[in-house]
């Protein structure tokens, strides 16, 4: 039986313009995550749930074709694709644009994948791509695998020039119960749930709060600094401060979708959650050195 990791989010086309001077378009939003997945899971399956837009579908077919466990059959065809363009400030803030073209996305799109699937990661990278109700829906049906959430613009909205802008959200227990593991970074931890905090203490103890909710791990991820990983395991939490490695960011972007990416990889390998955030930690520094189009190429294992 062929294993499988199910991926719901949206394809986005991104306009970059990198710290180093450089200008390029790239497929962006889930893109980063399948073929983080693809290279670290080679004996998997990769079943993205997406959207692409109808002039720009030959293109990304032919990118993901370049891995032979990327199943296609998921892709849905809209009149047109998200786009985003994002200009670096530094290497942890930058100036994004954002255009949303494609529906959402709901549980009866990914249902027909769910009978072998060893995971469903689920990136928001629009606020409407899976609701509470989907997510309670997946968490009844999925029957062996694990839900791996990313927090992401569940906690952007768009303003009417495109620009994204931080929004609190509601009633956050009701996404983390459904998830076992979860993934945010620091402003995003604030606007989801509520919580002040002003030292390493005060996020420990975030981290705490969310795990006591229902997942089994969680990371906050802190960009230069690196990672907060909080595990639970029969009752008893632990978080350790994860170093990020020292390296010349080239382009980070989508540096934290293949940081869940390898995460998830580690966990599917039976590793424990802490350990998993190590080696996402491992593998996110090696994409934020080239553009997605060399990490395609680059040994990663």
């Amino acid at each position: 039986m062929t294993r499988s990791v199910v991926v719901v989010g949206s394809v986005v086309v991104d306009e970059i313009f990198t710290l180093r001077g450089e200008h390029y378009v790239s497929f962006g939003g889930i893109t980063y995550t399948l073929v983080a997945l693809a290279k670290l899971l080679p004996r998997y399956q990769i079943l993205p749930i997406t959207y692409i837009g109808e002039r720009k579908k030959e293109k990304f077919i032919d990118f993901l074709s370049k891995f032979q466990n990327i199943n296609l059959e998921g892709i849905k065809i809209s009149k047109s694709s998200n786009t985003n363009t994002l200009m670096y400030v530094d290497t942890g803030s930058r100036i994004e644009r954002f255009k949303k073209s494609t529906p959402g996305l709901s549980f009866m799109d990914v249902y027909p994948f769910l009978d072998n699937a060893d995971a469903v990661y689920v990136n928001y990278i629009k606020d409407d791509d899976f609701s509470v109700q989907d997510l309670r829906s997946l968490s009844s049906f999925l029957r062996k695998g694990v839900i791996y959430i990313d927090i992401h613009s569940l906690v952007r909205k768009v303003d009417k020039n495109g620009l994204f802008l931080p929004r609190y959200f509601q009633g956050w227990q009701s996404i983390v119960q459904y998830a076992d593991f979860v993934q945010l970074n620091e402003e995003e931890a604030h606007f989801f749930t509520g919580f002040e905090f002003e030292t390493i203490d005060d996020l420990k103890n975030l981290v705490a709060m969310i795990l006591m909710s229902g997942p089994r791990g969680v990371s906050v991820t802190l960009g230069e600094r690196g990672v907060l990983a909080g595990e639970r395991d029969k009752g008893k939490v632990r978080t350790e401060g994860i170093p990020a490695e020292k390296v010349d960011a080239r382009d980070p972007t989508g540096c934290g979708d293949v940081y869940g990416a390898a995460v998830l990889k580690e966990i599917l390998d039976g590793e424990d959650f802490i350990n998993a955030a190590r080696y996402g930690v491992k593998v996110a520094s090696i994409k934020a050195q080239m553009p997605l189009e060399e990490f395609v190429t680059y040994p990663i294992n």
